[in-house]
């Protein structure tokens, strides 16, 4: 599960062998949330809703890294 990123408490890893669709996940005080990559969407989520547009603006910045991980760990 390599860690791709963190802001304001918040990290966001993405799994080797994951399921489709491409995504990633963001956690945040016991709570988490898998966003997909194309187009950036919450899939599921418990976190807060400013926790999530949060997320959301994290990965717009760094969507490269998040398809490279993605791509790196599922091919």
């Amino acid at each position: 599960m390599p860690r791709i990123g963190s802001v304001d408490g918040m990290t966001f890893s993405v799994y080797f062998n994951d399921h489709q669709p491409p995504h990633f996940h963001a956690r945040a005080a016991g709570s988490e949330a898998l966003i997909a990559i194309d187009p950036l969407r919450i899939l599921e989520s418990d976190l807060t809703a400013r926790q999530e547009r949060a997320a959301l603006a994290w990965a717009a910045e760094n969507i490269e890294t998040i398809r490279k991980a993605w791509s790196d760990c599922n091919g």
